[in-house]
């Protein structure tokens, strides 16, 4: 296997494609998929709700792809046009090309995206290293970014070195330490049977990327000139969740702030409040208890 490929295996790669093609063949809303031509690669773009709707990127997290918003993309279509991409890198569609963290690549691949959609403006949510790059993307073009969520973003705090310590030894470890990292990090959520076994197949075939995220400075963070939400898990074991919650409160004082005490790195159920702030531009600063509901992949 090459040592460039982002994968352990050629088998291993068409397992992880096979069951995001399945969940594909699921989705719960009618949809149109198609590449997108960038400058750091082809990018995998999934499109549904109404195109007369107002834009919404949905950029999920590291080790994953779209299907991670399987379980709310109906709730959004019934009030966005929304844009599922694929990281490039990741374990999508997308090109297996990796830019550099240390750079403008993210924001400038982001930019082609919005560019090759045609759209001016948009909203973003982000999840974990999805929130690192809509961060990247809305400190690099602020006009572009109507509202950002952001859901235990990277980037804002340093990661916990606890977690560093228990995930680079579990990560060589093949399934069964792959299984031992991501109940660590899924913690108490539940998020289903299918979404675990995606999860664990994925990080049993996939070379994660390795290294340190840039840290976002105080300058940049004063960029940030949309409204901006920001929901953390108390509980998470990869990020500072109080210091994060500080820091954001110290540098944007108007931005919306949600800790919830019962979660942890994986956040679910939380449909509601972040269309309720897309849509107003408001946002309880306080916790809110979640309805039940579907857990995403």
């Amino acid at each position: 296997m090459n040592k460039k490929s982002i994968y352990k295996t050629t088998s291993g790669e068409m397992l992880v494609m096979s069951y995001y093609n399945q969940l594909l063949e699921q989705w719960p809303v009618s949809y149109d998929s198609g590449r997108t031509n960038t400058r750091h690669g082809r990018t995998h773009v999934i499109a549904c709700g109404d195109p007369l709707n107002p834009p919404l990127i949905l950029l999920h997290g590291s080790n994953s792809n779209s299907a991670a918003w399987m379980g709310d993309v109906a709730r959004y279509c019934q009030h966005f046009r929304v844009y599922l991409v694929d990281i490039p890198g990741e374990p999508g569609k997308s090109s297996r090309n990796r830019p550099s963290w240390r750079s403008p690549a993210f924001a400038e691949w982001l930019e082609d995206v919005l560019n090759e959609l045609r759209l001016e403006q948009a909203s973003i949510v982000g999840l974990s290293y999805g929130g690192w790059i809509a961060l990247k993307y809305a400190i690099y073009q602020p006009e572009r970014v109507n509202k950002l969520v952001l859901l235990a973003p990277s980037g804002l705090v340093p990661t916990k070195w606890s977690f560093l310590i228990k995930a680079l030894p579990l990560s060589l470890m093949g399934k069964k330490g792959a299984e031992i990292l991501n109940k660590l990090v899924v913690g108490e959520a539940a998020i289903g049977e299918p979404a675990l076994e995606f999860i664990n197949l994925i990080m049993t075939n996939f070379r994660p990327r390795l290294g340190t995220i840039d840290m976002f400075s105080d300058e940049d963070i004063k960029r940030l000139i949309m409204p901006v939400k920001l929901f953390t898990g108390a509980k998470d074991v990869i990020n500072h969740s109080a210091k994060m919650a500080a820091r954001l409160e110290r540098l944007l004082p108007r931005a919306g702030i949600t800790v919830l005490p019962d979660h942890g790195h994986v956040l679910i159920n939380l449909t509601d409040e972040i269309i309720g702030f897309l849509l107003d531009g408001a946002g309880s600063p306080q916790a809110s208890e979640p309805e039940p509901a579907e857990a995403s992949v």
